[in-house]
């Protein structure tokens, strides 16, 4: 009782035995089995809990440094504060 697979490989070849079975089924959906390995994490608490830190990690390691920010706004406040003292002694 071998199953041979249609051209397009998603169901039974036409003329086989499974073919027979089905003929009387109208609309009958065929679904072809899934190739995609990915486990979705939220299957089990292990595996998502592992996702979620592994997420936290990375996010940690990827904020940048704010110090060239604060440099940048001290420096032109440096420089207003100057030219309003400029302005007003001039």
């Amino acid at each position: 009782m071998h199953n041979t697979l249609s051209a397009d490989g998603i169901g039974p070849a036409p003329g086989g035995e499974s073919d027979k079975s089905l003929r009387g089924l109208s609309g009958v959906a065929r679904v072809a089995p899934m190739s995609d390995p990915h486990i979705d994490p939220a299957g089990n608490t292990q595996a998502f809990r592992a996702f979620a830190h592994q997420q936290d990690a990375a996010a940690a390691k990827e904020q940048p440094s704010r110090l060239p920010i604060w440099i940048a706004v001290a420096v032109v406040l440096l420089v207003a504060l100057g030219v309003v003292a400029y302005l007003m002694l001039g």
